[in-house]
Order: structure tokens, then C-alpha cells, then sequence
């Protein structure tokens, strides 16, 4: 029986991930996260991802592990790049330290397909030449070279999943994630809502389910094979025309106000799935409208 761990369970993909695998008859899975939350999670370990050392019996022992732990997002970091080696980049290390030592055969990677690649007029497939301009895009960078060099030395075979903007029910959006479920949330309060620049910022978005769908399939194709590939819809669409379908769906005016465009933000990144659909030949999509409209029947059955 494989044992697989998930390192930051009690995050949104994380959640959807674990619901996901803990079906596989077949697998032995382990959690790991710095809160619990309301669910009860089979062989949990609270886990402070600053030290990894505390769990190591237990990660040295697994054969897959996914790592889903971020401590920032792009605009938390602009202004504070050490956080980026302190909170994200060295912890990593110390768990690669850990585990390439160790029984794991490979580690899946969360990367972020538009921080890494940044601002571009061409369609973005993984041959292109990223070109990250905040500290976060340049850290997950950073990160993705480290795993190649865990490679080369230790022979541990890792994925990196370049993701797009994920959403779905249940996103939480305090921690300024979750441009679609934010929308959402202040159309049905009736809230004003603030988009920076014009609202033409090209973006990639995809269906949660999608994503856990498409990461369960590719990570177990193939232990001693490394891959780096983009994990993204056919959605490449602005913040105008979600906007435009939030209304439809809605059947209400939403309140806008724009202000000048933050410099943390991207202007325009298209994202090409073709590699994706190469290893998942038969792929479909949440269309835009169909995940917009499960997010607002959730949202509004929660409020009554």
C-alpha cells in the first residue's frame, strides 16, 4: 500500500484533495497542517512547516507527498520580499533535506502559472522562458529549480503543476485569494466591489474539481518520471467579462468602482493546456458560466 502524504490538508485544494484520495482503497494517507479546522482528518499531524524536523520519522516514510503550503500571495509579498525565502523558500529546503534522503519517490509541487511566466502577449506553454516579477512569482521560480537540483543529486522525482486561478465552493477568501468567489460574495451582500486597473487583466481561471481531478490522474501516471506542466481550463478571459456573466447568473447590477492598477498585478497571461491534454487525453472543463453558477447557488443556500 502506498503511503501519500498531503502537507497542508486544511487548504482549499488541499480539502478537495484529501476528499478525493481518501476513496483510494489503495493508499495510505497521512496529513499534515497547521490547523485542523472542522474536518477530522485521517492520521493528522498539526505541523509547523518552519520545522519539519518534528515530523521527520513520519515524512521519511512516505512515497508521495504533495505540498501545498504557501504563506503568501503576490500582493502580501511586494513589499516584504524576505518573507518569500523566510516563510516559503528555506522551510521547503528542510523538507527536501528530509524526504530525499528518505522512501518518498516523488513530491508534487503547487506552482502559479501567472506569477512565474508574468506579463506576456503570447500564449504561454511550458517551453516559454518564465519571466516572474514579484517576489512571489520569483520565489516559486526559485522553488521549481530547487526540485531540479533534488533531482540530479538524490533522484527524487518531483511534478510541478504550474496552476492557474483556482475557484469553486468553499474558497476561502479573507486571505485575498479567490477573484471569482469574492465577486460573488459581495453581489449577493450587495457590496461594493474594487478592481484595480481597468478590469482587463487577462487571466486563466479553472473549476476546483477540475484541478483535483487532473492532479489525482497525473501524479500517480508515473513515480520515476519528473514533469513540469500547466494545470489550467480553456478560460483565458478579463475581469470584465466574469463580472459580465457574475450578472447574468445573478440577474443584478453589480456596483464597481475601479482604482489604478496595483503594480504586483499581471496584465495579461493566456495559458496553453495542449501539454495537459497530451497526458489526459480525454480532459473536459467546468465551463466558466456552469462554475459561476454552482458558486452563487452555494453562497445563496448558505445565507438563508
Amino acid at each position: 500500500m502506498m503511503k501519500v502524504g498531503i502537507i497542508g490538508v486544511n487548504g482549499f485544494i488541499g480539502l478537495n484533495l484529501y476528499n478525493k484520495l481518501i476513496l483510494n482503497q489503495s493508499i495510505d494517507l497521512h496529513t499534515f497542517s497547521r490547523s485542523k479546522g472542522k474536518t477530522t482528518f485521517k492520521n493528522f499531524n498539526f505541523l509547523d512547516v518552519k520545522d519539519f524536523s518534528e515530523k521527520k520519522q513520519i515524512l521519511e516514510k512516505l512515497d508521495l507527498i504533495y505540498y501545498l503550503v504557501s504563506s503568501t500571495i503576490p500582493s502580501s509579498s511586494w513589499e516584504t520580499p524576505l518573507l518569500e525565502i523566510n516563510d516559503n523558500l528555506i522551510p521547503f529546503l528542510k523538507l527536501l533535506d528530509i524526504i530525499s534522503v528518505g522512501k518518498c519517490k516523488k513530491i508534487i509541487f503547487i506552482s502559479s502559472a501567472g506569477a512565474i511566466y508574468g506579463d506576456s502577449e503570447n500564449v504561454l506553454d511550458e517551453t516559454k522562458l518564465p519571466n516572474p516579477f514579484s517576489p512571489y512569482g520569483i520565489n516559486k521560480l526559485t522553488m521549481e529549480y530547487y526540485l531540479n537540483y533534488y533531482l540530479k543529486k538524490y533522484n527524487l522525482n518531483y511534478d510541478c503543476y504550474r496552476l492557474s486561478n483556482v475557484y469553486g465552493p468553499g474558497q476561502e477568501i479573507k486571505k485575498g485569494l479567490g477573484l471569482i468567489n469574492t465577486l460573488i460574495e459581495k453581489s449577493i451582500n450587495n457590496e461594493d466591489i474594487e478592481i484595480y486597473g481597468k478590469g482587463l487583466n487577462i487571466r486563466n481561471f479553472i473549476y476546483i474539481d477540475d484541478v483535483i481531478e487532473i492532479i489525482s490522474n497525473l501524479s500517480f501516471q508515473d513515480l520515476n518520471q519528473s514533469n513540469t506542466i500547466n494545470i489550467c481550463s480553456n478560460d483565458n478571459v478579463s475581469i470584465r467579462s466574469i463580472i459580465k456573466i457574475i450578472e447574468q447568473v445573478s440577474n443584478s447590477k453589480l456596483s464597481v468602482n475601479y482604482f489604478k492598477e496595483r503594480q504586483s498585478d499581471i496584465l495579461k497571461v493566456v495559458l496553453s493546456n495542449e501539454a495537459l491534454k497530451r497526458k489526459i487525453s480525454n480532459i473536459t472543463f467546468t465551463k466558466l458560466e456552469i462554475g459561476i453558477e454552482k458558486i452563487y447557488l452555494n453562497l445563496k443556500a448558505e445565507k438563508k
